[in-house]
């Protein structure tokens, strides 16, 4: 009853998707639930089942991103129960294997609390991961109670700032200066800052104004199926190959009209930009005598004898 959805991490730096988050989704339309995915998720951790539920999310999401033609990114979310569980790094590793699947197209989203308490064997298993080629992220900045201690502890490749300061940034001043230094926090440091809970043109503008690398949000995309994610980047690939093609021709076009304006000039006698201008003939310089100033030195036209002359006086 299981099932992955995937929802866009937008560049703003390209303006293309650079990766997909996995969202575990129970259960169809048609089909009753005992409860919604955070208490599933709740009970998981509280059983201890969150360890092989986690493993097979990892498992699937390899799996479908093994799929897209476009090689975009992507993301999981990691439970701190799964990196306590001491062979995390290996599973994933596997999971990776199985699917011939690059290590540099996983990102790992660790939340902060997963970092309140970080151990030896915690530490370990994300800098092997990390070696390795793995993305690691922290999730939900600026929610939890150790942020900036989090980030001297260890190197992560992406900061996702919480939904709650991009959503409150059009009517709170508090939320834009936060935006605004978060961005350049990351700066410093060297790493993406995602935006998370981007829905509307004004907070993409607030946030693309802060300085931010990436958004996520439903402006971008909404959490969609596998089979829908295959359409939307056959769709995309189509389009792009179109507009290929049109500068392909463009670039055709311009080329041989360049190249057919260059010949005529050739057959007309054209000129080149290197060569002196052409010195006026004797016979073409015009005479110095008569005329006045106002007409260059030239004779007026003679009279015409058959025209009336004006009358006296």
């Amino acid at each position: 009853m299981f099932r992955l959805n995937y929802q866009d991490i937008h560049s703003l730096i390209n303006d293309r998707t650079a990766a997909r988050e996995a969202l575990l989704r129970w259960g169809g339309s048609d089909q009753a639930i005992p409860c919604d995915v955070e208490t599933l998720f709740d009970v998981a951790e509280t059983t201890g089942r969150i360890v092989e539920l986690g493993g097979k999310i990892i498992d699937w999401a390899c799996r479908d991103a093994a799929k897209w033609a476009d090689r975009c990114a992507v993301a999981v979310n990691v439970s701190p129960h799964q990196l306590l569980a001491g062979d995390f790094a290996a599973q994933t590793f596997d999971a990776l294997a199985r699917h011939n699947l690059p290590a540099e197209r996983l990102h790992l989203e660790i939340t902060e609390n997963a970092m309140l308490v970080p151990t030896r064997e915690v530490v370990e298993q994300l800098r092997l991961l990390r070696h390795a080629g793995v993305s690691l992220s922290l999730d939900d900045f600026g929610s939890g109670y150790s942020s900036l201690r989090n980030l001297q502890r260890f190197s992560f490749d992406a900061i996702k700032l919480d939904r709650c300061f991009a959503s409150h940034a059009p009517y709170d001043y508090k939320s834009r200066e936060i935006l605004s230094a978060v961005a350049a926090l990351g700066e410093r440091l060297g790493i993406h800052i995602i935006a998370e809970g981007v829905e509307t043109h004004e907070q993409l503008d607030l946030v693309r104004a802060a300085g931010f690398s990436h958004a996520q949000g439903f402006l971008f995309s909404h959490p969609r199926g596998q089979e829908e994610v295959l359409d939307d980047i056959a769709r995309d690939r189509a389009r792009r190959e179109v507009i290929r093609k049109a500068e392909i021709i463009d670039t055709e076009s311009f080329r041989r009209n360049w190249r057919i304006s260059a010949e005529a000039k050739v057959i007309v006698g054209g000129f080149r930009r290197d060569a002196p201008p052409k010195a006026p003939a004797a016979a073409d310089k015009p005479r110095r005598s008569g005329g006045s100033r106002r007409s260059g030195g030239r004779r007026p036209p003679p009279l015409d004898e058959s025209a009336p002359s004006p009358p006296a006086g």
